[in-house]
């Protein structure tokens, strides 16, 4: 890892930077350069400083003060969202942020066919905006929930369907750049009367359209024989397209692809694509990866808008994956087991039958080659929208689904893109996998049949000199490889740290007229220093492709500790974790606060570099530490929906017992951590404890401590409720009951349920009873799940062993273990397991829906899918997330029991247990339920009720919005049993 020292005046620097009337954050705590010292590559650089622009006015200052004589060594490098695979945005200089802030939709206009917008927009954001005017921005890249249009621009982004869209500079009309000088310029195609004006007139651009102009005219005929005519033409300085229609001429596609290096954009005018009406896709299935290269070529004959492959590698670890019970139908129970390969086939646009003709033809030449021996083991064909936008989620997913493979080596990004044609792709592969076997690595592969464009991750322990020293020696293998089959090294991700191999594939001459470009755009070398190439008149070079990697830092951690926070290590910096969809239940406390530090990915690699310097538990860094865990919900969302299963809760709890085992823990967390273990106690004074726990000097005490809105102990109190209805508690007998024809169930009691809303247990036996079975409350125990919250891991294991010994007799004896609340059902499948002795894996409590789903009887009669639901279901997030069915489940039950159920996809309501209460995230926990529950509460309230599984949901939804949620066992009970 590179460790930059501070330049000497970089506090005056941004003490002038402000006096100036600069607008944007200015962050320099070590936790904040942590986090943006890496991307989604294998490198790491630490920056100086991290800048968080507001405005283009804010760019505009900072370069023009860099400018000065006494500032010129400092350097500037724009970052989005973080995803670029080759180190693009990485330096040890000052990282300008678009993201936080710079990232506004100013314009649409579908009448004309362009939007403007801020560097900083996501693109799955903008397309949101787009849908209802029915036009989208048609480059489509697999990070599309958190890829901003600034990196797109910048590297030249393209993905699926580039064989009908192209590029991002294909779809670019004109950009709002700021160069090297602090000047600000628009840049579209100027025909010849324009040019003639800007080289006389404008300054700032007269020589830098000069010296470009020198280079086509001098250089026409090289640029012809040597830039590539593929798919996937160039990423960086395309000189090649600067030359228009009508002789115009376009410094746009030379700035995009250019990683920053040539100015920095501040807006772009996008062109806009109507949206397709009609989409097919049919799926083949091979028994061999080189098969469906093999039909790169014969596949483009039924004129697909993509042909998309994954290898087995992928497939298999699909399986695994959340997404894989809602593809396991369409793919094939099969898949992952022995498909080898597969092709996602897609047919769009207006012709309905051209669509569907396209797709038969396709579908007769696989039947006609069906035997004797088939390369096409599988095909599938759907035109359901929600199956197709499954399919290519899990496209989508095969850069995560790869970085999941077990073991110390893991497949990596640094001969990701290359790209060669399409009828060549099959030679090339076999090459390529020749080279990677001879080094005896595993490895994935995936990517654009269609475009020859075929990512490659081979599997490496970066901790491991040796391994490291394979990142040169393949990429140089790989270059002469490609070049012998006439590709290029950069098809999609841009060039970044492989920027050395320019000259390989561009000739000296060519190389020299670049840098010529880099000087004429940056003569100081400001502006993202080491990418592509360096201005000809300075003696520096770029940055080679074995420059400082994330593993050096890493290996210097004990090994014990890496296998600990096994997780932490694992984060490949895909960014997943910064999709800003209200739907998901990914990382709420990132979408309230923007702040990369409060994602799975920045905690893992603040933990990485608090394990790096040996744990300390004092001192600054400590404490940043310390805050970037606590800003963590628990809510799990990270274990399932990233992609790599980045787990922060657990390495959350792991960094609070060794922090607080040298500080003084907060009078708060001591009450939260034995909380559970008094609350049977408790309940039992319910109208005690709810006389002082709403009194002033009480609420007042606890505001003191850090606790705001506590919810009110309910009185009558469970006990009260349970002998009015005539629920028995459990006998402790290793008996049933209600004898042996009669399951019997064993609820387990929570602190939540039972204190504050015990009507719920009741409804729970009531909907039991009313089932045919028999049921019994089990006196009230400690579960634990407030111990790992607060990092109180010794006491968590005690209690684990403690409470095995209780339920495992009871298990044994038959009796089906049930619990209510979903947080505390997981903790026993999750934290029991993970801390508790091996025989913790055998217990089996079941959340209440899963129960209820063996127990509630089909009789065939479902609700037809029209009729109006009979209730709505904002599931709880950890249920979501942790196990989808188990939210799905509710909808069965409800059928089966006559009833209709809508689930809304909505993320987390922003409680998360304590969370919500904690003074210090109150504010920050209200966010989350505005952004993400609020909307959907205000659809209909007292016209259909909503129910929610969670008692912090239902909790935080009446204290946020005054409404009352219902769990739906207490909706299915009273419709049953009334």
């Amino acid at each position: 890892m590179v460790t930059a020292s501070t330049p000497p005046d970089l506090d005056a620097f941004f003490l002038e930077l402000v006096r100036n009337g600069f607008t944007g954050e200015i962050r320099r705590d070590l936790a904040t350069r942590v986090v943006h010292a890496t991307d989604n590559s294998i490198y790491q650089f630490m920056p100086a400083a991290v800048v968080h622009v507001r405005t283009a006015e804010d760019i505009a200052r900072m370069l023009r003060l860099g400018s000065q004589v006494r500032f010129r060594q400092l350097s500037f490098s724009a970052r989005g969202g973080g995803t670029g695979t080759n180190a693009q945005s990485l330096t040890d200089g000052i990282v300008v942020d678009y993201s936080k802030y710079l990232n506004h939709i100013h314009t649409i206009n579908p009448e004309e066919g362009w939007v403007e917008v801020d560097p900083g927009v996501i693109l799955d954001a903008l397309n949101t905006a787009l849908r209802p005017h029915g036009v989208f921005f048609a480059p489509n890249v697999s990070t599309s929930s958190r890829a901003t249009l600034g990196g797109m621009i910048s590297t030249d982004a393209c993905g699926q369907g580039s064989r009908i869209y192209g590029r991002t500079s294909n779809h670019t009309l004109g950009l709002q750049v700021v160069l090297a000088d602090g000047s600000s310029h628009w840049i579209e195609p100027w025909g010849p009367d324009e040019l003639n004006g800007i080289v006389s007139g404008d300054p700032a651009l007269s020589g830098i359209v000069r010296t470009v102009k020198d280079v086509l005219d001098r250089q026409a005929d090289e640029i012809e024989r040597i830039f590539p005519r593929l798919n996937r033409f160039l990423t960086g300085y395309n000189l090649a397209h600067v030359t228009g229609p009508g002789k115009s001429f376009n410094l746009v596609p030379l700035i995009c692809g250019s990683e920053g290096t040539l100015a920095m954009v501040v807006r772009a005018r996008l062109r806009l694509t109507p949206l397709p009406r009609f989409r097919q896709i049919v799926v083949l299935k091979y028994a061999r990866f080189l098969d469906a290269l093999d039909d790169a070529t014969p596949l483009a004959a039924y004129q697909p808008a993509a042909v998309e492959t994954l290898d087995e590698k992928i497939l298999e670890r699909l399986r695994e994956d959340e997404i894989f019970p809602r593809v396991r139908e369409l793919l094939g129970a099969d898949v992952g087991l022995g498909t080898g390969a597969t092709n996602f086939v897609e047919f769009t646009g207006d012709d309905a039958g051209e669509i569907d003709n396209n797709a038969r033809r396709l579908l007769q030449a696989v039947e006609a080659t069906a035997s004797p021996h088939p390369k096409v083991t599988g095909v599938l064909k759907t035109d359901h929208p929600g199956e197709i936008a499954d399919l290519w989620e899990v496209r989508k997913r095969g850069v995560g689904l790869l970085g999941n493979l077990p073991g110390r080596r893991k497949p990596v990004a640094f001969v990701e893109d290359t790209a060669v044609p399409p009828e060549e792709l099959g030679a090339f592969v076999r090459s390529f996998r020749k080279i990677l076997d001879a080094h005896g690595l595993d490895y994935g592969m995936y990517g654009h049949v269609d475009a020859g464009c075929l990512h490659v991750r081979p599997a490496l322990d970066l901790a491991d000199p040796a391994d490291e020293a394979l990142v040169r020696t393949i990429s140089d293998e790989i270059a002469r490889l490609v070049k012998k089959h006439h590709g290029i090294m950069w098809g999609e991700h841009g060039r970044g740290l492989r920027s050395a191999y320019t000259p390989d594939f561009f000739g000296a001459d060519l190389h020299r007229e670049l840098r010529r470009i880099k000087e004429a755009f940056d003569p100081g070398n400001r502006l993202n220093p080491g990418k592509i190439v360096t201005p000809l008149s300075r003696d520096e070079a770029v940055r080679p492709v074995d420059s400082p990697l994330r593993g050096q830092a890493d290996r210097t951690i004990p090994a014990d500790l890496r296998e600990a926070f096994e997780k932490a290590f694992d984060c490949n910096g895909n960014g997943a974790c910064f999709t800003e969809s209200v739907s998901s239940v990914m990382c709420p406390s990132y979408k309230a606060t923007r702040d990369r530090i409060h994602s799975p990915k920045g905690r893992a690699m603040v933990m990485r570099e608090w394990l790096r310097q040996g744990r300390p538990v004092k001192g600054v860094f400590a404490s940043e530490v310390r805050d970037a865990m606590a800003g963590c919900l628990a809510c799990k969302a990270c274990v399932t929906q990233c992609p790599i299963h980045v787990d922060v809760p657990d390495f959350k709890a792991r960094f609070q017992d060794a922090y607080y085992r040298g500080n003084s823990r907060p009078l708060r967390d001591r009450l939260v951590g034995g909380f559970e273990r008094i609350a049977g106690w408790v309940g039992r004074l319910a109208p005690v404890a709810r006389r002082v726990g709403q009194s002033s000097p009480a609420r007042a005490v606890l505001e003191k401590i850090g606790l705001v809105d506590m919810p009110a102990f309910s009185v009558p109190n469970l006990s009260r409720r349970m002998k009015a209805d005539g629920i028995p508690f459990f006998s402790r007998l290793p008996s049933k009951p209600g004898g042996p024809e009669m399951r019997t169930v064993v609820l387990l009691q929570d602190a939540f349920t039972s204190l504050f809303e015990p009507e719920v247990v009741v409804d729970t036996c009531r909907l039991i009873r009313r089932l045919g079975c028999d049921v019994r409350i089990h006196p009230y125990f400690e579960n634990g799940k407030a111990l790992h919250i607060k990092g109180y891991l010794d006491r968590l294991r005690e209690v684990i062993r403690k409470n095995l010994a209780l339920l495992e007799p009871l298990q044994t004896a038959g009796f089906e273990l049930v619990a209510i609340e979903p947080s505390v059902a997981l903790t026993y499948r999750d934290e029991y397991v993970r801390f508790g002795p091996p025989e913790a894996a055998r217990l089996k409590v079941l959340t209440l829906q899963e129960w209820l789903l063996g127990a509630v009887p089909f009789d065939g009669n479902r609700p037809a899918e029209s009729d109006p639901p009979d209730a709505i279901l904002l599931p709880h997030c950890m249920e979501s997330a942790g196990a989808p069915h188990l939210t799905s489940s509710w909808k069965t039950i409800f059928e089966r029991l006559g009833c209709t159920l809508k689930i809304e996809a909505v993320g987390c309501c922003g409680m998360a247990g304590i969370y919500g209460h904690e003074s210090e995230h109150a504010a920050i926990s209200r966010t989350i339920f505005e952004r993400q529950w609020r909307k959907h509460l205000q659809t209909g309230p007292g016209i259909i009720p909503f129910l929610a599984t969670g008692f912090s949901c239902r909790h935080q939804a009446a204290r946020c919005s005054a409404d009352s949620l219902r769990h739906p066992v207490s909706f299915l009970a009273d419709r049953l049993v009334e």
